[in-house]
């Protein structure tokens, strides 16, 4: 499967390692262009296969891939169904002379834990392991 087949299309997202992320089954790496001297510009976005590459085993979100295309910049951008941009790639054209390469992940903030009262009646059966250096007690 080439990239551009992914567009408008909603596929399980898995991370991101240096330039290459995983959705579905497949690893892609965006490349920049080697031969573009001091500007640079994404050159190609490739298909790996059989890399080492470190992705997380459950998947991260469902996403969209999105193609987006203005006078400032033709990126690429893996969006879930609230709006969240887990990942953008491509070129920023905003400083006309001097275009850059993009690749920005941007995990999503890890909700704050809830925190429940025990209530009087329950019973805790494990013994907190340090419970000692924090409630001595006499011998």
């Amino acid at each position: 499967m080439i990239f551009s087949d992914t567009i408008g299309n909603e596929y399980l997202f898995y991370g991101c390692d240096n330039h290459r992320f995983k959705i579905d089954e497949m690893v892609f790496e965006a490349i920049e262009d080697p031969d573009d001297g001091w500007r640079s510009c994404l050159g190609s976005i490739e298909v790996v296969k059989g890399g080492t590459d470190v992705f997380y085993r459950e998947p991260l979100a469902i996403i969209k891939v999105v193609e987006s295309s203005d006078s400032y910049q033709d990126t690429y951008k893996l969006v879930e169904d609230d709006g969240h941009v887990w990942l953008e790639f491509g070129t920023d054209r905003q400083d006309d002379y001097y275009p850059s390469f993009v690749f920005s992940y941007t995990p999503k903030p890890k909700p704050p834990a809830v925190k429940k009262k025990l209530p009087k009646s329950a019973k805790i059966t494990e013994q907190d392991p340090f419970d000692y250096l924090f409630n001595p007690r006499e011998v």
